[in-house]
């Protein structure tokens, strides 16, 4: 007794625990995707202080839904607060899983457009980046996710993307204007001037003298509302302004000198002031200039060094140095024809990966199409066998009903024979038998008679008695004397009082009583047991 009690005891302790460990695990859960959710509302309004409470969470610690929540929020952290990403591990982990979810749709969108940001940061890869963000700001589109914020980083980066590395302007100033769209609706002045300072310069390079002109009254306006807004895109998109539409060559000279550049942003200054002094004439400058931002250009940027050699060529050329400029011509000659060689293969490339994917569908089409004939197959030989099943069960009971009632008619002729040749005897008697005599022959004849009955019909019985249930043969048991035994198994078997009679010998009130007798019994004992 003392042995059960302890371990009672010390099932009870393992029960507390267990529910202490868990209760303990879903509270620092639920404290941890608090805390998460605090940061995320901190990041627009101080982006230092979520950077701070975020590197105080051990991540290490936090399930795998919160993990991909901290590394989304940390990658933002860092963005904002200016920190140069190193790899895009991290940010990959978390839409990786987002991926996988359902009913994430904005926390993907973000992980979309993070990491397309980092990639763009790490390697300046515009194609893979630019497949991210338009992959996100889809996602945004189709489930309606209303955030102007979000919409305008993303249209704003686009437009980067298409400007700088894949050249296409027109999409560029597409992107720009969804760009400038969103930021009027967020009331953020900074990043607005900022997109209107780029799609003027996209709209300066593709020549779009009356859009150009109307927009550049605008970031005026803005600009004298907002002073204390200081940015360096205004001198660069103004220098652009007056060298391309008012042929202001001094205006252009001087909010370039007054442009100061990040550093990626370096060579594009030297561009454009090796470009104002070739048209000044100072020809020493320019190419000056132009070989400075020999060192800022991107490898995999074939056209911009083509357009490096173009320039060159052209300022050789004003200088009348034949050699340079043919050298440089080129140059510019071998650098396009790469451009060209790389766009073709570019777009051979996607054909072939198009190809690759429509045959892969074409093969899972008829796989799938395969499966569902095999399925279709199968439900049908299931309903073939269960029909065959079904009917060689009702032969079965056939056969065996059968094959008593053939049981039974045999046992019957054999008694009916034994009567006739027991009775055959009584034909033989001489007619001057005494009445003594007579009386003891029949109570002979029906002493054979009985013997021969019970004999004959006690056979039949046990040869059937293996069609009855189980519940049937205790039934069975519990009954005395082989006649009521009988009745009993005639009447399981389904054998009307009359045909009972008829095989017993015996009336048919007999059998009704008889029959009474038997269900009183078995139904007062099994009350007992």
């Amino acid at each position: 007794m003392r042995n059960k009690a302890s371990s009672i005891l010390r099932l009870f302790a393992v029960c507390v625990n267990i529910f202490g460990l868990a209760y303990g695990c879903n509270e620092v859960e639920i404290r941890s995707s608090v805390q998460l959710l605090k940061v995320d509302s901190l990041l627009q309004t101080r982006p230092r202080a979520a950077l701070d409470s975020l590197s105080s969470i051990n991540h290490a610690l936090l399930p795998n839904q919160q993990q991909a929540y901290y590394w989304l929020l940390y990658t933002i952290a860092q963005h904002k607060n200016g920190i140069p990403f190193t790899s895009d591990s991290t940010i990959t982990k978390s839409r990786e899983w987002y991926e996988r979810q359902v009913g994430k749709s904005y926390e993907l969108a973000r992980a979309l457009f993070y990491n397309g940001l980092v990639i763009y940061t790490i390697s300046n890869d515009g194609s893979r980046a630019s497949q991210f963000m338009r992959d996100a700001l889809q996602i945004m589109k189709s489930k309606n996710i209303e955030d102007d914020k979000l919409h305008a980083l993303i249209c704003a980066y686009l437009g980067k993307i298409n400007d700088r590395n894949e050249q296409n302007l027109l999409e560029a100033i597409s992107y720009y204007q969804d760009a400038v769209i969103f930021e009027e609706r967020t009331g953020n002045k900074r990043n607005l001037l900022i997109d209107e300072c780029d799609l003027l310069v996209c709209l300066a390079k593709v020549g779009a003298k009356e859009e150009a002109k109307t927009l550049k009254a605008k970031i005026d306006s803005t600009a004298a509302s907002s002073p204390v807004i200081r940015l360096e895109s205004l001198n660069n998109a103004r220098s652009i302004y007056f060298l391309h539409f008012e042929n202001n060559l001094d205006s252009a000279l001087f909010y370039c000198q007054q442009w100061k550049p990040n550093p990626k942003d370096k060579g594009a200054k030297e561009n454009l002031l090796s470009t104002i002094y070739r048209q000044l004439g100072q020809l020493d400058s320019a190419i000056a200039y132009e070989k400075a931002s020999y060192i800022h250009r991107y490898s995999q940027d074939t056209l911009s060094y083509h357009l490096y050699y173009k320039h060159l060529a052209d300022c050789y050329e004003q200088l009348g140095n034949a050699d340079s400029t043919a050298y440089y011509a080129r140059l510019a000659y071998s650098t396009l024809h790469n451009y060209l060689d790389r766009k073709t293969e570019k777009r051979v490339l996607e054909l072939e990966k198009q190809y690759d994917l429509t045959a892969k569908e074409v093969v899972l089409a008829k796989v799938r199409h395969h499966r569902s004939l095999l399925a279709v197959s199968l439900a049908a030989l299931a309903l073939l066998a269960g029909g065959l099943v079904l009917l060689l069960r009702n032969r079965s009971r056939e056969l065996r009903a059968e094959r008593i009632t053939r049981s039974f008619v045999q046992a019957a002729a054999k008694t009916h024979q034994n009567t006739l040749s027991l009775l055959k005897p009584l034909t033989t008697k001489p007619k001057s038998s005494t009445v003594e005599g007579l009386q003891a022959s029949i109570a002979g004849i029906a002493t054979d008679l009985r013997k021969g009955f019970t004999k004959n019909f006690s056979e039949a019985i046990e040869e059937n008695k293996g069609a009855l249930t189980s519940r049937q043969q205790k039934n069975l048991e519990k009954l005395n004397g082989e006649r009521a035994k009988t009745i009993f198994i005639l009447s399981e078997l389904g054998y009307t009082e009359q045909e009972i009679a008829e095989y017993t010998c015996t009336s048919v009130d007999s059998v009704r009583t008889m029959t009474n007798n038997n269900k009183r019994i078995t139904d007062s004992r099994s009350s007992r047991e």
